[in-house]
């Protein structure tokens, strides 16, 4: 099954990953960041695993893979690192992008390890992914407040560099700041808004997620984005 069946088609899919990922930086046309992450978190997950599994066996194809796949596994993980980059330096960290980031750690932790000790890293995988799995409960770098924590901050500067909130209070302004920073402070507002169980900082109030309360207190309307997406949006390499 492995040696005939899945380390080829496993091969197959890695020949077309790259050759569909070079496609993309070389035209530049990327995809949602969603779809990237599900499809490069499933390949490089799933190759691990299978990367396991096939520890023992000695067939040519199945040696040929293990040597293989780590270095694979780095190049699709450098990829979407930079679509992670992009990603945050548009909107900051919200849910969605650490529920990508923490598989993103664990692959290239276990693509390092099998590199360097091969079948001797099964172990340390293991302990990378409960360690991992721990901190994504563990309070004040959990999923959901460390999220709200980044976007706090960062709609904190917004509105301190805005004169919007000054000394701990927010005032409205009179004149509306570009619309790449009202995009950027209502998807923040938004984020925060509908975050649930999390400290958020004294100076915000969930009434700000209307329309009429945003404008009031903050003193210019809201401007939703075409899309939150910063990879597809044309972020890739611009």
């Amino acid at each position: 099954l492995f040696n005939y069946i899945l380390i080829p088609i496993v091969l197959a899919l890695t020949v077309v990953l790259f050759l569909w990922a070079g496609k993309t930086v070389l035209t530049n046309s990327w995809p949602s960041f969603t779809r990237l992450a599900s499809i490069a978190t499933t390949f490089t997950i799933g190759g691990i695993l299978l990367h396991i599994m096939v520890t023992e066996h000695t067939v040519g194809l199945a040696k040929f893979y293990k040597r293989a796949y780590p270095i694979t596994a780095l190049v699709i993980l450098a990829f979407e690192a930079w679509a992670l980059f992009v990603q945050l330096n548009k909107w900051g960290l919200k849910t969605e992008e650490y529920m990508f980031g923490l598989p993103w750690i664990f692959a290239l932790v276990a693509s390092v390890l099998l590199l360097a000790i091969k079948e001797k890293a099964h172990v340390p995988i293991v302990v990378a992914f409960c360690a991992l799995a721990i901190v994504a409960v563990f309070p004040f770098v959990d999923y959901r407040s460390m999220p709200v924590r980044a976007q706090s901050s960062r709609l904190e500067r917004l509105l301190v560099d805005q004169g919007v909130l000054v000394d701990g209070k927010l005032q409205p302004v009179t004149k509306a700041p570009s619309n790449a920073v009202r995009e950027s402070v209502t998807v923040a507002v938004d984020f925060l808004a509908n975050a649930h169980d999390v400290k958020l900082p004294s100076w915000f109030n969930k009434d700000l997620s209307g329309d009429a309360e945003f404008k009031k207190v903050l003193g210019f309307e809201k401007k939703w984005p075409v899309s939150q997406d910063a990879v597809s949006d044309g972020g890739g390499l611009n």
